[in-house]
C-alpha cells in the first residue's frame, strides 16, 4: 500500500476504541486509492452480527473490532482485532 496515508480522524477513532472503549467496531475504507478513512463506527451496544451486516458486499474494508472474551482465570477482557474484508 505504498503511498496510502491514514486520515487523522481514523487514528483518533482507533485510539478511542483501543484506549477509551468508545466503539465496538470501526470500519475503514480506502478513499480514492490514497487515504484510509473511517466509513462507519459502531457504538458499544452494537454486536458482532450488526458489524457483519454493515460490511460492504462488493468492496473491501478494514475493520477493527473490540473482541470481548473470558480469560482462563474467568476475568472478562477485550482486545482489538484487525479484520480484512
Amino acid at each position: 500500500m505504498s503511498g496510502v496515508t491514514v486520515a487523522d480522524d481514523a487514528v483518533t477513532a482507533y485510539q478511542a476504541l483501543q484506549k477509551n472503549k468508545e466503539h465496538s467496531f470501526i470500519i475503514f475504507k480506502i478513499q480514492d486509492e490514497k487515504k484510509i478513512i473511517v466509513a462507519e463506527k459502531g457504538d458499544k451496544s452494537q454486536s458482532w452480527d450488526e458489524l457483519i451486516s454493515r460490511l460492504p458486499p462488493d468492496n473491501g474494508a478494514y475493520v477493527v473490532y473490540d473482541l470481548s472474551y473470558k480469560a482462563k482465570s474467568g476475568a472478562e477482557n477485550t482486545k482489538p482485532i484487525l479484520i480484512t474484508w
